[in-house]
Formats: C-alpha cells, sequence, structure tokens
C-alpha cells in the first residue's frame, strides 16, 4: 500500500546558502520546477528566472520565463518505499482540489 504524504512550503524550499534560498523545487530532469501552494504566476516566474541566474550566469540571455509559463494545479504526494512523489495527474485525469491529500501546486515547464 502507497501512503498519502502530507507536504508544506518547507519542503519546496531550495537553500544554497544563508543569502540564497527559493521556494521552489526542480525535478531530476530539470523539466520542472514546482512552488508549494499557487504561487502568483509573475512573481514565480521572476523568482525562477532569479534562480536560474544565479545558477546560470552565463546562459542568462538564453533565456526567459514569463506569468504564461506557469500553471496552477493540484497534486497528491505518496510514500514510495521511503520516497515522496507527487502527481499532478493520475491514470491520465488531472487531480482535482477535492482529492483525499490533495495540495495546490504551481509548475513551470521549462
Amino acid at each position: 500500500m502507497t501512503d498519502i504524504v502530507t507536504l508544506t512550503a518547507a519542503d519546496f524550499e531550495w537553500e544554497v546558502d544563508a543569502d540564497h534560498k527559493w521556494p521552489l523545487l526542480e525535478d531530476e530532469s530539470g523539466d520542472y520546477v514546482f512552488g508549494f501552494g499557487h504561487v502568483n504566476q509573475a512573481e514565480f516566474a521572476r523568482l525562477v528566472n532569479e534562480f536560474e541566474r544565479y545558477c546560470d550566469p552565463a546562459g542568462a540571455d538564453d533565456w526567459e520565463h514569463y506569468e504564461t509559463d506557469v500553471q496552477h494545479v493540484f497534486a497528491v504526494a505518496y510514500d514510495q518505499g521511503g520516497d515522496v512523489r507527487w502527481y499532478w495527474a493520475e491514470n491520465g485525469v488531472a487531480v482535482s482540489a477535492d482529492r483525499e491529500g490533495a495540495f495546490a501546486l504551481t509548475v513551470l515547464s521549462r
């Protein structure tokens, strides 16, 4: 059996050092950036741009993210053998707000 896990904003913090902390996470492939809750889309795009400029200053002119790149979805997190994984679609169907364990998620696709 797979257990539903409750996540919080603290689970979505990326801290590089004491002066550089962002309220976002990347997926393993780097294709998506996630924020806990439904973050204002323009603000989230700005945060991702700031984060990417910090991580890759030389590539700062190669990309720019906009509020239209940001989606608001709902997701459910599961404990899968000690690894927490979250999904915003199950069996091809979007997770709804009334789904057991659902939480608001902000997603930027690169």
